[in-house]
């Protein structure tokens, strides 16, 4: 039996009466609450470190972190939630840009308005987890940021394969013209050395008599 309680499937076996206890389980939603902040935190993390790498002026990975960055800094009103902003809900980001979980104000907010505090993330097109969940799939759809910047990594890969192949074809080219120039450098050279010998030996001989 489906939609007798929202969120809740019942397997009736027989008739009868019953008594059934349904509660919240805050603690695995305060678990997932702490799982969202470390997910943020390794995302920012990472980018943090390839921006101190070779990505350091990448605008791929610069547009990836001001996104983030703006739908956490943005407040606004969410339907069916009294807060607009995480921190009302005990989620903060300090100043080193890590997002932390105050344990007793999200258990505290869970007690006194769990509507608002669910509505926070999950509201469709408004709730925070919604809004990054619509964030990534658009980096990821086809033709998206980074299916775009992949692309472009790709066709400039083959760009310089192609010039790498047309350097080494030219510094082929040119290895077979020096060692043509240096084997008829070495004839001339031979010959000058023969002609020396020759001349040495004539006016050896012509010094003698």
């Amino acid at each position: 039996m489906a939609n007798a309680i929202d969120g809740v499937t019942l397997n009736v076996k027989d008739v009868g009466s019953s008594t059934l206890d349904i509660t919240r389980d805050d603690d695995a939603i305060l678990e997932s609450v702490n799982e969202f902040a470390s997910a943020y935190n390794a995302l920012m993390t990472e980018i943090k470190s390839q921006r101190n790498g070779q990505l350091e002026a990448d605008s791929t990975l610069l547009t990836i972190e001001s996104q983030v960055r703006d739908v956490f800094n943005s407040g606004a009103s969410i339907t069916g939630s009294s807060f607009s902003y995480l921190i009302q809900a005990g989620i903060s980001i300090n100043k080193e840009g890590v997002m932390t979980v105050d344990e007793d104000k999200v258990n505290e907010v869970l007690s006194s308005d769990f509507t608002s505090f669910a509505n926070l993330f999950s509201a469709e097109g408004e709730g925070f987890a919604n809004r990054l969940e619509s964030l990534a799939d658009s980096w990821l759809q086809t033709d998206g940021l980074i299916d775009s910047k992949e692309e472009g990594l790709n066709a400039r890969l083959t760009s310089l394969d192609r010039q790498k192949e047309q350097m080494e074809a030219r510094l082929e080219m040119t290895e077979t013209r020096l060692r043509a120039q240096y084997s008829a450098m070495d004839t001339l050279v031979s010959n000058l050395q023969s002609q020396g010998d020759y001349l040495i030996s004539q006016l050896s001989s012509m010094n003698s008599n």
